[in-house]
């Protein structure tokens, strides 16, 4: 029974591919993104405990109602609250900024000269000279850290790559699984009754039992391999999370920035972490899904006559 990988959700490339998020009439959302984040399932140590957060649904082994409905829940906040917003942009700026170079320069200023910086990025954007004042001064500056600090997050724990690289490494392993398995079968009895004859029943489900545990056995190395992936995103993206309610909550959530180019940039922190959490959430339900179904395949052969 060959079993492929499962494709990256769509609502993780949404989050991928979704640089900036703004209420469709400019306001920032009041909510908590970090209690968004602390509501994501943990990855479970192994296939079996990952398996009882699944069920069969209609097209095949799917995370559970909870799991699911919190998903649905993330997707409709997102999109209930806000619009995409500045794709032309973006897509200009992504080949110009280099997050790991921008970080660096961010470092080593001081508070006026990130506010120097600030203001030229967002000339750059089009949206002219904005003055600051001193009461607001510090917020713009420290959302300037944290924007640079979401954007960077990926770089920083490189869950992309690592990802990726684990997928295509267990992709392998399991179809050089699937291809031993059918080539021990060749080698079954074949059982013959009067004209017909048949390979051995009874010796092809061994065959396929003995797969199935194979493929369990390193199902459970992967879902450790996404657990250390899951640790590492998940303590800096809840630091960042909380860092950025905080702030938002000190800027009033918005209310507290005069000048619509400032505006902009705490929008758009919020929906970058916002995406984050997005992205977050489809480690945890991929990781869920992607070992749990080597536990309902040996299931379905156990089933079988």
């Amino acid at each position: 029974m060959k079993m492929t990988h499962r494709a990256i959700p769509a609502i993780l490339i949404a989050a991928v591919t979704m640089v900036t998020i703004v209420r469709a009439y400019g306001e920032i959302v009041n909510t908590s993104i970090a209690g968004h984040a602390g509501r994501i399932q943990a990855i479970p140590q192994t296939a079996a405990a990952a398996h009882r957060f699944c069920v069969r649904g209609p097209k095949g082994l799917e995370v559970n109602s909870a799991i699911k409905s919190l998903g649905e829940e993330l997707e409709k906040l997102t999109k209930d609250i806000a619009i995409p917003y500045g794709m032309e942009e973006a897509t200009a700026m992504k080949g110009k900024v280099n997050p790991e170079e921008l970080e660096a320069k961010i470092q080593g200023m001081t508070m006026e000269q990130k506010m120097a910086f600030a203001m030229q990025m967002q000339q750059q954007m089009g949206y002219g000279a904005t003055t600051v004042n001193q009461r607001q001064a510090p917020l713009i500056a420290q959302c300037l850290e944290l924007n640079n600090e979401a954007i960077s997050l990926n770089n920083a724990t490189k869950s992309i790559e690592r990802i990726t690289a684990l997928k295509t490494k267990y992709a392998k392993t399991h179809d050089d699984i699937d291809k031993a398995t059918e080539l021990s079968i060749k080698a079954c009895p074949v059982l013959s009754s009067g004209e017909s004859s048949e390979t051995d029943p009874a010796c092809i489900r061994a065959k396929r039992l003995a797969g199935a545990d194979r493929h369990i056995q390193e199902a459970n190395r992967e879902i450790k391999e996404y657990a250390a992936i899951y640790a590492d995103y998940s303590a800096k993206l809840k630091r960042l999370a909380t860092r950025v309610d905080t702030l938002m909550a000190k800027a009033q959530y918005g209310r507290a920035i005069s000048g619509t180019a400032y505006k902009e940039q705490f929008r758009t922190l919020q929906a970058l972490t916002m995406a984050k959490v997005i992205e977050f959430y489809s480690m945890s339900r991929g990781a869920i899904e992607d070992t749990a179904k080597w536990i309902e395949q040996k299931d379905v052969i156990q089933k079988q006559p």
